[in-house]
Parts: C-alpha cells; structure tokens; sequence
C-alpha cells in the first residue's frame, strides 16, 4: 500500500470524506438556475457513479460524462452527511462535484449558497460545516492551543498545554467549491469546544512504515512559535524505514507531513511505506 493510500485513511478519519456509496440528499433547498444556465465542463474521462433524486446509486458505472463534455446543471446541494456536493445534471442523474471540473459563475455561486444554508442550518459561523461522521481519533497539541467555542470564533475559552492529548470526536470545515479554495480544518474536543488542526498531530496508532524513494529527504520540525514546519539540517538516507506515528496539515489543501520521530516529519510524497 502507498502513502497515498495512508493518506487517503488518514482523511477518512481527520480530513477530507471520499463519496461513499449512497448519497443523501440534504434538507437545504435544492437550486435551479435563475439567471445564466448553470454549466459544469468535466475534465477527467472516468467510469463514473450517478446517483438518483433520494440519494441511492442508480446501477453501474457509466462512460457518458467524457472529458471536455458541458452539461446543463439544474439542480444542487449538500449531501446530508455534509461533507460533499452534488449536482443534477439529468433527470434523476446527479454527480458527485469534483472542484477540479470548471463550473461557471452560476453555478459556484448555486454552490455557495447551498454551503452557506447548511453552515447556518448547523449553527455555525462563516460556513463552516459540520459533517456527521463520528470521529474516533487522538489528536496531540503541538504547541499552546486556544480552545474556542465553534468552528471560525474568535472567542478563547481556555488555553491547551502543548503535550496534551485529546479525543476528538468531529470536524469542520467550509466545503471546497472552486480549485482555488482552501479552507482551516476545525475538531471538536468536547461539547462547544473546538481546536485548529494548525495547533495538532493527528496520531496513526497502527504504526505504517516509511521507506525513503531513492533521494534523501529534508527532515523538517515544527516550530511551536510560528506553527511552521522548519527545514532542518538533518536529512532520511535513501530506502531507509521509518516508523509513522502521526499526521499534520494546516488547511485542506495544506501540504501534510507525517511524524517519523522526535518533532522529526517529513513529506510523504518523498518516500511509500512499502
């Protein structure tokens, strides 16, 4: 398995939600085009899923929606778990939305709209969104953390210790609508408390290996200060294994690391883990 696969865990659990098999539709509204037709052009020519008006999969994969092809979307919105977005593209024919696809200004703006009901929906501040998936994850602070009351406040009810471990039980953060997005990434460590993953490691408690490509690779260590990673002197030996023990990133679309020693990460796109 590569590190791209303990990536992909890693982001079931503490990032981002691949679809899963059914998808349900939410209680926010669905929105059709008001002014210019909503269109999406498809960029990547795959076997792809389609899912019908209540959320099941309609059967098998389909070839229709080729590279390059323009549809007509007449209809939006959130999936009920909330962490992905949908769009109609045919009678009772959705598609999951890839932000990698070019959608036109109505359409993002369909989008928006449809987070932002379901951010306010939840309670939240600045389209944050609150995906129900439970989470089941330790998280460790890597340096003093504020703990606020919501995803997006401002609003300090307490300051963690660096060192401390905490259960961590959801996530938020406001749904990617253009390739251009990035969002910070919020868990929750009791109720009405939250903390920024710029301030943790996420621990992999199954241990996978790292094995360094055929290049040596730039070790980096957090700095508790200016929550960067700094580029150290120290450098992996090439095919070398390291143990990981945790994962941090500081945005969804951050650049991650994973912890191979003693505030010892790296990136793990320089190495796989077999």
């Amino acid at each position: 398995m590569k590190v791209s696969k303990v990536l992909a865990s890693l982001f079931l659990l503490g990032g981002i939600v691949l679809a899963g098999g059914v998808m349900n539709s939410a209680s926010a509204p669905v929105h059709a085009a008001t002014t210019e037709p909503a269109i999406i052009q498809l960029n990547d020519s795959t076997h792809m899923q389609t899912y019908q008006d209540d959320g099941t999969q309609n059967p098998g994969l389909t070839d229709k929606f080729t590279a390059g092809s323009r549809w007509r979307v007449t209809g939006t919105k959130v999936g009920k778990m909330g962490d992905d977005l949908y769009i109609r593209v045919a009678t009772n024919t959705w598609l999951y939305y890839n932000t990698f696809d070019d959608a036109n200004a109505t359409l993002i703006a369909q989008l928006r709209a449809d987070v932002q009901a379901y951010s306010q929906k939840q309670g939240n501040l600045g389209g944050y969104v609150i995906p129900t998936q439970v989470l089941n994850d330790i998280g460790k602070t890597l340096a003093s953390t504020p703990v606020v009351e919501r995803p997006g406040s401002t609003k300090v009810l307490r300051q963690l210790p660096a060192g401390t471990r905490w259960r961590l039980t959801a996530r938020a953060y406001k749904p990617l609508v253009t390739k251009t997005d990035d969002s910070d990434v919020y868990f929750q460590i009791a109720t009405g408390q939250w903390i920024n993953i710029k301030y943790l490691g996420i621990e992999i408690r199954w241990g996978s290996p790292f094995i360094v490509n055929n290049t040596p690779v730039q070790a980096y260590r957090f700095n508790a200060a200016t929550l960067q990673m700094d580029a150290t002197t120290r450098q992996l030996k090439p095919y070398t294994a390291w143990r990981i023990n945790g994962s941090h990133y500081l945005t969804v679309r951050g650049q991650a690391y994973l912890l191979v020693g003693q505030n010892e990460w790296v990136k793990p796109q320089q190495g796989s883990n077999k």
